[in-house]
């Protein structure tokens, strides 16, 4: 448990690091900073499998941080929705499918290294 506690850190810190890289241009050494943690738990990883689960818990955490401009759009007279509950809840689940799919590709990628470095 303490292992996926400082991993989760990590992680966490490494996607806002990432994240900053994207919103200013030049900030772009922060990419190659941020991207250390995730390679460090690739190469610990034991089997692909774990590895596969790191990197899309990466992918969810900075892809959830990055599409949080999702939140400023309010669908509510485009959608024809009557409450303001409905567009929220909407926003929300256009978000969650959003992340947790990007964030497949996170996984994917933190899976093959470790298939290749094993």
């Amino acid at each position: 448990m303490k292992k996926f506690t400082i991993f989760f850190v990590l992680f966490l810190s490494s996607s806002f690091l990432l994240d900053l890289a994207f919103e200013k241009s030049n900030f772009w050494i922060l990419v190659l900073i941020g991207l250390i943690p995730l390679f460090l738990f690739i190469e610990w990883s034991k089997n692909w499998k774990r590895a596969f689960w790191g990197g899309w818990l990466q992918g969810m955490i900075f892809f959830g941080i990055s599409f949080r401009w999702l939140f400023s759009i309010f669908p509510n007279e485009t959608l024809g929705l009557t409450s303001d509950l409905k567009g929220y809840l909407f926003i929300f689940f256009v978000w969650f499918i959003l992340f947790t799919s990007s964030a497949f590709a996170f996984g994917l990628f933190a899976g093959t290294v470790n298939c290749k470095i094993s």
